[in-house]
């Protein structure tokens, strides 16, 4: 795609049904990431709330100052209230939304508090480019407006108004725009979600869409730590463990619930206190329009490079499976902050190997194969303590995956399988193709678990035992 075609075919992404959004691309080609509509029949209620933020990818065509001059009309007011303790204000259309108004700003001072002042991330640009563009005067205040004409399902969006010309940076101002009637644990976590990527686009406004929006749902939990709104999204990404880290669904709220991962990552590198995501987001800071380094280049940096990154993903498996009724069945008690009170609908979706009262042996696949950086789930149950479970795999393709074996509830067995990826995986351009996974698995009673190995197609490994 030449500059020219690329610049052309922003300009028709541009304009959509709730409000003038940002161009999305990625690998030179623009792509939208539509809304993303909840599982009424998984959903707690039918107004689960969506992000409707549109992220560009790696626009290598485009400049700063090209793609800059792609902002769009912001949606119309005629009532506005300020904070009195940071630069934001929100815009309504009349004065009878002033309980409703009152509560998002709130809300929004809340989110600087914590995001910024007490978590140390960075404040959103001052939106000089926008302010009260209806009027002709140009106010630095983050801009947050009220909308009665969002989709369906959407919770709200954040806008782009352009690039930070003071700095070298990829770093871009925002807007907020917030649904009108949300309930209010609703408001609560979509307030904080959103300003959360004000913050990002501080950083960098090329990262990827995945990250940033995993990121957004780990931080509400920071902001507004009394409920667990951000660990009904954790459920989507269990729900389909098989797909990878960085994947972007259409069809539901599965890149929000990666969140778990980061979750993970910040509780082993930081301490639970938001450090080791503020210093992800700090080493994604570029120059360019290539987005390198990205998220996966400082994960890696991190800790210490790209094995001891597979060996914490293959343990994060563990993590993800004690979670709600099952989080306190972990012998040594590790798990993850919170996830004791968690859903039940958080625990994984398992690939079911059947009663061993029943079987001896089956068959057994992961439905959809194994993404890089995911995990598949196997479980028999009424399985005696000196059964040992035998595993063959055919694998078709790159192999990459670990196997652990974890102590669970009595009787039960519970295999985590992990895919990872040979070599240094990139977010864009690395293949995110699923592998095909499946195998046979048989129980025999008092054999050394020792002398079991796991046989691929032209590969043998070693059986990882469990700790």
């Amino acid at each position: 795609m030449t500059p020219t075609q690329a610049v052309f075919f922003a300009s028709i992404c541009l304009t959509v049904a709730c409000g003038v959004k940002r161009p999305v691309a990625a690998d030179n080609k623009f792509r939208e990431l539509s809304r993303l509509t909840a599982d009424t029949a998984e959903s707690p209620t039918t107004d689960f709330p969506a992000c409707g933020t549109k992220w560009p990818g790696a626009l290598a065509p485009l400049n700063k100052k090209l793609l800059g001059s792609f902002t769009g009309v912001r949606p119309a007011f005629e009532f506005s209230i300020s904070s009195s303790r940071y630069p934001l204000v929100v815009h309504a259309m009349n004065s009878t939304k002033l309980e409703y108004a009152t509560r998002i700003l709130a809300y929004a001072d809340k989110s600087w508090e914590e995001i910024v002042e007490h978590l140390g991330f960075r404040a959103p640009r001052p939106d000089e480019i926008g302010g009260d563009l209806q009027r002709g005067d140009v106010d630095p205040r983050i801009d947050i407006y009220i909308r009665d004409d969002l989709m369906a399902g959407v919770g709200g969006y954040t806008g782009f108004s352009g690039f930070d010309d003071k700095t070298p940076e990829t770093d871009a101002v925002g807007y907020l725009v917030i649904a009108d009637l949300l309930t209010d644990v609703y408001i609560r976590g979509v307030v904080a979600h959103e300003f959360f990527h004000l913050s990002q686009m501080a950083y960098d406004w090329f990262e990827h869409p995945g990250f940033m929006e995993a990121t957004a749902v780990w931080v509400t939990d920071h902001v507004f730590d009394d409920e667990n709104f951000y660990s009904r999204y954790y459920a989507y990404y269990n729900k389909t463990p098989s797909q990878g880290i960085d994947h972007i669904s259409l069809a539901d709220p599965y890149q929000y619930g990666a969140g778990m991962w980061y979750q993970y990552f910040d509780e082993k590198f930081g301490q639970g206190n938001g450090s080791a995501i503020r210093k992800l987001w700090e080493g994604t800071v570029q120059t360019e329009m290539n987005n390198e380094p990205d998220f996966f280049d400082v994960m890696r940096s991190m800790v210490g490079g790209g094995d001891n990154l597979k060996n914490e993903f293959a343990d994060f498996g563990a993590s993800r499976l004690f979670v709600g009724s099952r989080a306190g069945s972990r012998a040594d008690g590790h798990h993850l902050r919170e996830a004791e009170t968690w859903s039940e609908r958080v625990i994984p979706t398992f690939i079911e190997l059947g009663d061993f009262t029943e079987m001896r042996s089956r068959t057994w696949s992961a439905p959809s194969g194994m993404e890089p950086y995911s995990h598949a789930f196997l479980r028999g149950i009424n399985i005696p303590e000196d059964a040992i479970m035998h595993i063959e795999f055919d694998v078709t393709s790159e192999k990459n995956i670990r196997v652990e074996e974890v102590k669970t509830a009595s009787k039960e067995r519970v295999v985590i399988l992990t895919r990872l990826y040979e070599g240094e995986y990139d977010p864009e351009l690395s293949s995110k193709g699923a592998v095909a996974v499946s195998g046979r698995v048989s129980f025999d009673a008092n054999v050394s678990i020792a002398t079991q190995s796991v046989h691929f197609t032209q590969h043998k490994i070693s059986f990882d035992r469990v700790k």
